[in-house]
């Protein structure tokens, strides 16, 4: 099984794959001086590359702090990656900050440097340039983890948030029921197969 992960950032992208749990490729898209379509399209060109051959996709969701037309512009990348993700009928998963964070370092609210700390002990053997490349390095780690190939031993209480469930009503509007799963995780690709 082959995982792509994304921590999409229009300056900085994420990036980490994987094959049967263990680690291939961790780097970062900086697309420098571009803005607007641009930047997207260079964007988009590197994820199409990282993605192709990928069994899944795990993408870290919005991170609603951001402000002003950043928010946008993030949330159009967002929405541009899957839309061609599904276009292609590649499946992908969405992992909130939150959760990353509580199944990274058991805390949902950690920062970016408890994030990078927390990784350098889990994989002392991988040397992380940013905070972006840890992000997608927890993608790629609760991926496999939740497919059955975890890349190292977790506490059981952060495994848990992998297979969580709403537990409060939604709000007007939500997509979501109480008991729904937190993360909707894409079917077991290599199910069908055998």
């Amino acid at each position: 099984m082959k995982i792509a992960a994304l921590d999409p950032s229009l300056t900085s992208l994420g990036i980490a794959t994987g094959r049967d749990g263990q680690i291939g490729q961790i780097s970062t898209i900086a697309p420098g001086n571009l803005r607007g379509h641009e930047r997207l399209a260079l964007l988009l060109r590197h994820i199409d590359t990282i993605v192709s051959g990928a069994d899944v996709v795990i993408i870290e969701g919005l991170a609603y702090g951001a402000k002003g037309s950043a928010l946008l512009d993030l949330a159009g990348l967002h929405w541009l990656i899957r839309h061609e993700l599904w276009q292609d009928r590649r499946p992908y998963v969405v992992i909130s900050p939150s959760s990353l964070k509580q199944y990274a370092t058991a805390n949902g609210m950690a920062n970016k440097a408890l994030m990078v700390a927390t990784a350098s002990r889990r994989f002392p053997t991988v040397e992380l340039q940013t905070e972006d490349e840890a992000d997608a390095l927890w993608l790629l780690a609760a991926g496999f983890d939740y497919y059955g190939m975890p890349m190292c031993q977790m506490p059981q209480a952060q495994r848990a948030v992998l297979t969580a469930r709403h537990t409060k009503k939604p709000p007007a509007g939500a997509r979501w029921q109480r008991g729904d799963p937190v993360i909707q995780w894409a079917a077991a690709p290599w199910a069908a197969a055998s």
